[in-house]
């Protein structure tokens, strides 16, 4: 429909997050000045990190991928590669029992057990690596700190997903990815502002609510395309 790709082949489909690329937060450098003492500061605490307690694993990856925002950039392909495609095992399943594999459900909350296990034994291959890696370098797992807020997470994140399944059953692939990995971009954005204060400035705030609004009218395109639009336009 001529609706669902205005707001997937626009600028306002795949360019909502291209003025977030041009907005920042203060630079690291600026509240340090040669006035500060941030050379004595350094001195008097020689295993304090100039990153705020950035991990030894972390500062090294950085310095090997050219800096923190190639190391970032670099996280963040890997995470969408995963973040895109843990729907593909189950939906390759329902899109056989639609051709009329029996032995197959078409109900994508069928397969919310199965994919959560797999999610789970996963993690838990991770953590056990994890743990593993710290007790061989003489260091404890950071267990205590951790485990409550991984928990807590983990069920705000099943809850989503669980809906996000009902979405792709009710609206498909096309409709659902859209709508669900840009609205928690606003919120992550919100968060970043009004939290963590990672983005200030008036431009940048400017360019922030520029894409916010190009991203609510790209949802807004694609949703309505959804609803009955003559398949002749």
């Amino acid at each position: 429909p001529r609706v669902g790709s205005s707001g997937a082949l626009s600028p306002l489909g795949n360019g909502e997050r291209a003025p977030l690329l041009f907005a920042g937060g203060e630079s690291p450098h600026a509240a340090s000045s040669p006035r500060s003492g941030g050379s004595s500061s350094r001195s008097q605490s020689p295993n304090a990190s100039e990153d705020g307690g950035t991990p030894r694993w972390i500062r090294k990856a950085q310095e090997q991928t050219g800096g923190k925002f190639a190391f970032g950039f670099t996280l963040a392909c890997v995470a969408g590669v995963f973040y895109g495609t843990n729907f593909n095992p189950p939906q390759r399943l329902i899109d056989e029992a639609t051709r009329g594999d029996k032995s197959h459900s078409i109900h994508a909350l069928d397969y919310v057990f199965s994919h959560f296990c797999g999610i789970f034994f996963a993690t838990l291959l991770y953590f056990i690596v994890y743990c593993g890696v710290k007790q061989s370098r003489g260091r404890k797992p950071q267990l205590p700190p951790c485990v409550l807020p991984a928990f807590g997470s983990g069920l705000m994140w099943g809850i989503a997903q669980i809906c996000w399944f009902v979405a792709n059953e009710r609206l498909s692939f096309s409709v659902s990815f859209p709508i669900i990995t840009s609205v928690p971009g606003l919120v992550g954005a919100l968060w970043g502002v009004l939290v963590f204060g990672e983005i200030k400035g008036r431009d940048n705030i400017t360019l922030l609510v520029a894409s916010g609004v190009m991203r609510l009218v790209a949802v807004g395109l694609i949703a309505a395309s959804k609803e009955g639009v003559p398949s002749r336009l």
